[in-house]
């Protein structure tokens, strides 16, 4: 389990970053964009784990995906907030 105790983002993928078997990532905040996770240019796959009770101010209170593919299986996304995306949110491609 990664828990921030709302105090900033728990990850941060640039390039390949990859999780799966029951992680959960929980509370992290973020003052733009990816509470729990902040992806950039990176393929992320995301299986049997739980993104909870995340923020952002901007967007994508649990996950942003900044240009690549995500793909999430047997997992939940519950309980995260953004001004846009609150659960996830994509970046328009560059």
């Amino acid at each position: 389990m990664l828990d921030a105790q709302n105090g900033g983002r728990r990850q941060y993928c640039r390039r390949v970053c990859g999780y799966a078997g029951g992680l959960t990532i929980q509370n992290g905040a973020s003052t733009s964009f990816g509470g729990g996770i902040y992806s950039s240019d990176t393929a992320l796959a995301i299986n049997s784990s739980q993104i909870l009770s995340n923020s952002a101010t901007d967007g994508g209170g649990g996950i942003y995906q900044d240009f690549n593919t995500l793909n999430i299986s047997d997992s939940l996304i519950s309980g995260n907030s953004a001004r846009s995306g609150g659960g996830v949110e994509f970046s328009q491609p560059r």
